[in-house]
This record gives C-alpha cells, sequence and structure tokens, in this order.
C-alpha cells in the first residue's frame, strides 16, 4: 500500500471512530438530559398540586368552621342588613305589557358574644372580640303586567309575580376567604400544616404519576429551614425542587416554600437509560475492537510488505555473492598452477562446498517469507562465537579478496567473543560488510576487523 494512502486510511478511519463515540456521547447525554427534564417536570407539577391541595384543606376547614358557628350558635344577634336592589323595567306599548325585572342582595351582620363563643373553634380560628359572621342572601322578582279591557271598559291590571329567594353560597365563601387571608397570617406554620399531612399528600401524588422512589421534604420560611420537615431531610443537597406554599392564601406575597429532595434520584434518571446505554456501549467497543484489529492488521501487512521488499534485495545479493565467489574460483581451477597443486585443489573445493551451503541456507530463508504472513517466523538463537563467524565470513571472500590483491587483517580485542544469535543471519551481515568494504574499495582493499567488549 502507498505511503500517502495508508496515511490517509488511518486518518480517515481515527476520524470516523471519534465521531461514533462523540455522536453515541452525545445521544447518551442528551437522553440523560431529557429523562431529568421530565423528571423536574413531573416532580414540579407534584409539588404545586401538593401546595394547592394544602391550602385548599386549610380554606375548607375555616369556611366550615365559619359555617358551623352561624348555623349552630344560638347567640347569633342580627347587628345589622343591607338591601342592594337592582330594577328593570321594559313597557311595550303596543301590547301594553309591562316587565319588571329586580335583583337584590340582602346583606345582613350578626354580632357574636364573647363570652358564649365555642371555645375549641375560636382557639383553632384565632378570631378577635370584634368578630362579626356575615349573610348574605340573593332575592329575584319577575312580574309581568297585562293591561286589558274588562266588560266595564275599563283598565284593570292582571299581575303575573315570580319570586325567588336563595342563598349566595359562592358569595358568601369568597367573603368569608377573604376575611380568612387577613386572620391566618397570624398562625405560625406548625399551626397550618404537619409533617404527616406533607408526607402522606407527596405519596399520593408521586405514586399517582408512577414516582416511586424515597424522598425527603421540608418547609422554609423566607428561606430559613423551619420545624416542619421530615426525619432525614438534608438542606445540603445540591438538587432541591421547590414551590410556594399557602401563595393563594395570603392578601401579601408568600414567605413559605416546600421543598423536596430526592436522594436516588439519579440512580432513578439513569436507570430508565442505562439498558440502551449499556448496548450502546458494547457496540462502541466492539467497534473499537474491530478499528484495532484492522489498524494492526494493516501496520502487520505492511510490514511484512516492506521486509518482502527487503528481502528481495537482499536476496538478490545474498546469491549474487556466492555465485560470483564460486565463478572465481571455477576460474582459479582453470589455471596451470591450481591443477597441478592438489592442495589448492582441495581449497577450491572447500570455498565450493561452503558457498553451496549459503545458497541452501538461502533458499531456506525464502521459505521463511511464507511463515511470515502467518505469524510463525522463528529465527533461532543459539550460542556462538563471534571471532569464529567473521573467520567464516572472511573465508567466503578468500578468493574475491586476492583477485583484488587486498589485505584484511582481524583485531581480535575482545576476550569472550560469545553471542546469541541466528547463524546463518549473522554470518550474511558479516559477509556483506566485507564483500561492500572489497568491491567498493578504489584501489587495493586493506580491511581491518576489530572485536571488542565495551558493557556486559
Amino acid at each position: 500500500m502507498n505511503k500517502r494512502l495508508y496515511i490517509l486510511a488511518v486518518v480517515l478511519i481515527s476520524l470516523s471512530l471519534v465521531g461514533i463515540i462523540a455522536i453515541q456521547g452525545y445521544w447518551i447525554k442528551s437522553a440523560i438530559d431529557n429523562k431529568e427534564e421530565a423528571f423536574t417536570y413531573s416532580i414540579q407539577q407534584v409539588l404545586n398540586n401538593v401546595a394547592k391541595q394544602i391550602e385548599q384543606d386549610e380554606v375548607d376547614k375555616y369556611v366550615a368552621q365559619i359555617i358551623y358557628l352561624r348555623e349552630n350558635d344560638s347567640t347569633l344577634k342580627l347587628k345589622d342588613s343591607h338591601l342592594r336592589e337592582f330594577i328593570y323595567v321594559q313597557e311595550n306599548k303596543l301590547s301594553k305589557e309591562t316587565f319588571i325585572y329586580k335583583h337584590g342582595i340582602l346583606e345582613e351582620d350578626y354580632a357574636l358574644a364573647t363570652n358564649l363563643r365555642n371555645p375549641v373553634l375560636i382557639d383553632d380560628l384565632k378570631l378577635s372580640d370584634s368578630f362579626t359572621l356575615k349573610n348574605y342572601t340573593n332575592r329575584e322578582s319577575f312580574q309581568h303586567i297585562n293591561r286589558g279591557n274588562n266588560i266595564d271598559n275599563k283598565q284593570l291590571p292582571i299581575i303575573k309575580a315570580y319570586e325567588k329567594l336563595s342563598e349566595l353560597p359562592e358569595i358568601e365563601r369568597l367573603m368569608i376567604e377573604e376575611s380568612f387571608k387577613s386572620i391566618i397570617r397570624q398562625q405560625t406554620i406548625s399551626e397550618r400544616v404537619s409533617v404527616s399531612q406533607i408526607n402522606t399528600l407527596l405519596e399520593q401524588k408521586l405514586k399517582k404519576r408512577g414516582l416511586n422512589l424515597p424522598f425527603e421534604f421540608a418547609v422554609y420560611n423566607r428561606n430559613i429551614l423551619s420545624k416542619i420537615h421530615s426525619k432525614y431531610f438534608d438542606p445540603n443537597e445540591t438538587k432541591e425542587y421547590r414551590t410556594l406554599l399557602f401563595g393563594g392564601n395570603s392578601s401579601d406575597d408568600s414567605v413559605y416554600e416546600l421543598a423536596v429532595v430526592f436522594p436516588q434520584r439519579e440512580r432513578y434518571v439513569l436507570s430508565s437509560v442505562i439498558g440502551v446505554a449499556t448496548l450502546s456501549v458494547v457496540f462502541l467497543l466492539i467497534v473499537i475492537g474491530v478499528f484495532v484489529v484492522t489498524f494492526h492488521q494493516l501496520i502487520t501487512q505492511r510490514r511484512i510488505s516492506e521486509i518482502k521488499t527487503d528481502f528481495i534485495n537482499n536476496m538478490t545479493h545474498e546469491f549474487k555473492t556466492p555465485i560470483a565467489t564460486m565463478n572465481l574460483v571455477l576460474d582459479s581451477l582453470k589455471t596451470p598452477v591450481a591443477l597441478h597443486d592438489p592442495e589448492k585443489i582441495k581449497g577450491y573445493v572447500k570455498i565450493l562446498k561452503q558457498e553451496n551451503k549459503r545458497m541452501l541456507a538461502q533458499v531456506e530463508n525464502i521459505l521463511q517469507i511464507s511463515r511470515l504472513e502467518k505469524g510463525n517466523l522463528h529465527l533461532e538463537r543459539e550460542p556462538l562465537d563471534v571471532h569464529e563467524l567473521i573467520s567464516n565470513a572472511i573465508g567466503h571472500l578468500q578468493v574475491m579478496l586476492d583477485e583484488r590483491g587486498g589485505v584484511l587483517r582481524t583485531h581480535f580485542l575482545a576476550e569472550n567473543g560469545d553471542v546469541s544469535a541466528n547463524k546463518s543471519h549473522l554470518t550474511n551481515v558479516f559477509v556483506n560488510v566485507i564483500e561492500n568494504a572489497i568491491k567498493y574499495s578504489p584501489n587495493a582493499p586493506e580491511i581491518d576487523i576489530y572485536t571488542d567488549k565495551y558493557k556486559e
């Protein structure tokens, strides 16, 4: 693979993986945020309903006690009364009919004797000595007048009258509630609501919305914790949900707030998305694993490709060297001097045998390339004497050195030449280095080889 194309592929795959991780992270965060918003909305609705219920119960209790006093207390005396009346008249001159509509409200004030008041009810309501009960009555009257001729040709009125007398429960209730607002401000929060009442209402409202999780609550008075709170309420909790309490039962702005905390809120929010989030993370890990394996395979294949290229280049050199040496030996054997010298012939034959062995070793190296792709390439190491390997490498190239008229000197300064290496490959290294020195020397080569030991 081309190097630039390889780098481009790695960059694109990396960017894709980062993008997938970012999108998955954003999706999971959005899901959690949406669940948090839905939870907050539900809790706020519950708090508003609970606060409204508490306020309504307080008003209902007050109204019920007032009505009880009015209907059952014989000490009530009429103090004053006022009648406000509206009259509407419509006359039809052609039909000689007249329509009269009257609508009146009778307001009656009853004084309650101080020494005869119901002590239980009065204590509950915190009524003053000047307390007055009011009663409102609605009076409606409709008259239809038709003037016709009688037998004496006199105009006699024929009157049809309809009257309706009824109480005004809604108006009466509104008036009682208005008086209640000014009275109730004199009571403390513990007199107006209890811990058990709030706890019961919260449990009912939360259960109705399917929010079955533990909670703690408290009532704040101008941001100061009051005596009305649950046993384990922690004012230092970071996430509180609040709503105004008694906001509708006061003529002034409410100073009370109902606060609720949920110790297991985060667990509840996460539990709804943990399943999908877990699957998302699992699939993401699979993608990352595939990417890592693919990336590793790309690196491995690239390294194998580079090794193959280097191997082919080296093999060309490795085969050329023994072939060239064998050619030189064969040429030397043709000389008359060599033909009549048995010792030289033995030496040349030995060199030919060594070079033949080297070529067989190179063939073995070629077979190792197939193992490289399978990942089974293993270089066998063995204890070797580096001095001996250098001497053998010099022997392989002695004919070439003599051909160039060169001189090679060894300086084995290292006391111990023991190494752990692969014999074939290390021999090839020494042969290549010495051969290059012989081939590329401009004049008759003079080669000095030194060995020394620097570190253990």
